[in-house]
């Protein structure tokens, strides 16, 4: 079962100098902006998020089938919540793994991110 392409979420103490860093690290910013919170970097096929230190250190698994994946990991044992939706048609739900770091499952329908060349 595909869990998705996997973004590494960090919270950050300070975005605009965790940008500076990986912009030196030749990251390039996909999404988000320092006034939004948070900013998506990417270089080849690598995505990391940036977030301003109030969010949790977290993995984000995105563009599987949701419904599939949610009943697969539930089948496997997992206690799986129902998926929310949004009004923008993603969709999502997370889990905490054994010691509680969070595992973020989302999806946006057409949304498949391509690596990004730096």
């Amino acid at each position: 079962m595909h869990l998705g392409h996997l973004d590494i979420c960090l919270s950050v103490k300070d975005l605009a100098r965790s940008l500076e860093f990986y912009d030196a690290l030749g990251f390039i910013p996909v999404d988000g902006s320092t006034d939004l919170g948070y900013v998506i970097v990417a270089r080849d096929e690598t995505r990391i998020g940036l977030y301003r230190h109030d969010e949790p250190n977290m993995l984000n698994f995105r563009g599987a089938d949701i419904a599939k994946l949610a009943a697969h990991l539930a089948s496997r044992g997992l206690p799986v919540p129902t998926p929310n939706h949004e009004a923008d048609g993603s969709s999502g739900f997370a889990l905490r793994d054994p010691d509680g770091n969070l595992v973020y499952f989302d999806t946006l329908p057409g949304h498949d991110p391509a690596p990004v060349e730096s």
